[in-house]
């Protein structure tokens, strides 16, 4: 009976052997945002606008190996969706999204106080071996961790759609789950993960427009 309960230790589930995995699509919940408020006279004036292009947009990152194996997350909807919040909360008015960057007239008189360009999104995922505790004739028992990283390149656009500034945005290295962890907190664990990080990356983007917006009301303006 104990070599029996040993086997099935070390035996991988199904899920994970090659040609069994089952793609599990994950969905995007504006409820894991951790929103932050801010009062209304430290909002910036006026709208914001974000932008992201389709292969941003409908950027959706498959784990390859371990507990998130064929788990589809929908990386660039949650990355853009963070970037309109924060950026909601920021301003007095409404953000706005973007599909197509507007013509100069057309940017103009959008009342835009700038938009914010979603460039690029970055996702890696790794595996790193912790111990691996041998075992005679079955191998060895071997614990794992799986850490996830998150990535953006932002480019702001003044209110005339000229290039302010381009900048990344990296959340670093976030564990996320190990070996054992069970399926269903696998998955809840990295949606949440993706969610607080992407908010991350967008309140970060959204103080750099807040330095920029401050500093350029205080340049002097030709008459």
């Amino acid at each position: 009976m104990r070599r029996r309960d040993a086997l099935l230790i070390l035996l991988p589930p199904l899920s994970l052997l090659p040609g069994c995995a089952t793609r599990r699509g994950m969905p995007l919940d504006t409820a894991l945002f951790p929103h932050t408020t801010t009062a209304p006279e430290a909002r910036l004036p006026g709208r914001v606008a974000v932008l992201a292009p389709p292969a941003v947009r409908n950027l959706v990152h498959e784990g390859e190996d371990g507990p998130a194996r064929a788990l589809q997350m929908p990386v660039g909807a949650i990355v853009v969706q963070a970037m309109l919040g924060s950026a909601d909360a920021a301003c007095s008015g409404d953000a706005q999204r973007l599909d197509a960057p507007a013509p100069a007239p057309a940017a103009a008189g959008a009342g835009h106080v700038a938009t914010l360009v979603i460039q690029a999104v970055r996702v890696s995922c790794h595996s790193h071996l912790l111990r691996f505790i041998p075992l005679p004739v079955l191998g060895g028992l071997a614990d794992q961790e799986f850490d996830a990283r998150l990535a953006v390149e932002v480019t702001l656009l003044d209110a005339l759609g000229g290039v302010v500034w381009t900048r990344s945005y990296d959340d670093g290295r976030q564990v996320w789950a190990h070996e054992w962890t069970g399926q269903g907190k696998v998955n809840e664990r990295l949606l949440r993960l993706t969610h607080e990080a992407a908010w991350r990356l967008a309140q970060r983007a959204l103080s750099d427009l807040r330095e920029w917006v401050e500093a350029d009301r205080m340049r002097p303006r030709s008459l």
